[in-house]
């Protein structure tokens, strides 16, 4: 093999290793995530609903096991088409689902959701999270970049 092509292939090689490297990292990176998430709240099962996920992957690692149902919301429909595609290559679509949304008020019936993770409280107003949470149900909300937790208490 001529020189100039040898290097041509290692630089292959090197580039696809960086980026095999690279989705190995995210995807531990998000896993790692979901899972700090859920013991930190305690959750161990139920409806979690994920407003404001960015491309499905942590949204898709909140379904840790079978008692787990997911469900994302975004306003953004090109998020939603990135995270539906990145669901059906984990096989995750139907245990894991995303939609659009657009209104004020969540698409959930009062006292239903287990774990809420908001990652912008500008979305959704508190009253409308304490509404669709279930009681002793917990929302993990990202506050100017602070985590926060906050409990329904039970009536």
């Amino acid at each position: 093999m001529k020189p100039r092509r040898r290097i041509v292939w290692i630089g292959a090689i090197v580039l696809a290793l960086a980026a095999a490297g690279y989705f190995l990292y995210t995807t531990y990176s998000y896993t790692h995530k979901a899972a700090h998430i859920l013991e930190e709240t305690g959750v161990q099962g139920g409806l979690i609903a994920h407003v404001g996920f960015d491309d499905g992957k942590l949204t898709s690692a909140f379904h840790a096991n079978d008692r787990y149902i997911v469900h994302g919301l975004s306003r953004d429909m090109e998020k939603i088409r990135s995270a539906r595609e990145y669901l059906r290559k984990k096989d995750l679509y139907g245990e894991v689902t995303v939609q659009q949304w657009r209104s004020k008020t969540l698409p959930y019936s009062d006292n239903l959701v287990n774990l809420l993770v908001v990652e912008d409280t500008d979305e959704v107003s508190r009253e409308e999270i304490m509404r669709v949470l279930s009681p002793e149900g917990l929302a993990y909300v990202n506050q100017n970049g602070e985590w926060t937790q906050w409990v329904k208490p039970r009536p």
